[in-house]
C-alpha cells in the first residue's frame, strides 16, 4: 500500500505542469540568468536570455524591460513572455503582469520589450512559457 501511495505522489508531481526553470544565458549556457525563469525542461533546452535591460523612461517614470531572447532549436516557436512588476503603492506591494508573443526562427535573436502600467516599480521577474 505505501508503495502506491508514493508512486501516485511521485506521478503527481511529475505530472505537474507548473515547473518553472531558470533560463539560460545566450553567452553561457552553463549560466542562469538571475530573475528570468521558463516553464518546463523542454523550452529550457532551446531558448537562451541575454543580460536584461531596464531603464525609467521620462516622464511619468514607467519601467521599460528589455530582454534578447534567442531559439537554438532547428525549428521555429512561438512564446508567451511576460514580464511580472512589482510595485508599490497605497495598497502596499502588488503584481501586475504584462505579456507578449514572441514567433522566433531558428538560431534567431528577438527582443522583449514591455512597459509597467505606472510608476513606482522597484523590481520585476520575466517569465517564458510555450505559446499555445
Amino acid at each position: 500500500m505505501h508503495k502506491l501511495v508514493i508512486s501516485l505522489a511521485t506521478l503527481a508531481l511529475s505530472s505537474c505542469s507548473t515547473i518553472w526553470l531558470p533560463a539560460h544565458s545566450i553567452e553561457d549556457e552553463r549560466v542562469c540568468a538571475p530573475g528570468i525563469i521558463v516553464h518546463g525542461d523542454s523550452l529550457q533546452g532551446i531558448l537562451r536570455v541575454g543580460t536584461p535591460r531596464a531603464e525609467l523612461v521620462w516622464p511619468d517614470n514607467r519601467l521599460l524591460v528589455c530582454l534578447p531572447v534567442r531559439n537554438v532549436d532547428i525549428e521555429p516557436i512561438r512564446v508567451v513572455a511576460e514580464v511580472r512588476f512589482l510595485e508599490s503603492g497605497a495598497r502596499g506591494i502588488t503584481q501586475i503582469s504584462r505579456q507578449t508573443v514572441m514567433a522566433l526562427s531558428s538560431m534567431e535573436v528577438g527582443q522583449v520589450e514591455l512597459l509597467s502600467a505606472g510608476p513606482g516599480v522597484f523590481g520585476f521577474e520575466v517569465r517564458l512559457m510555450w505559446d499555445k
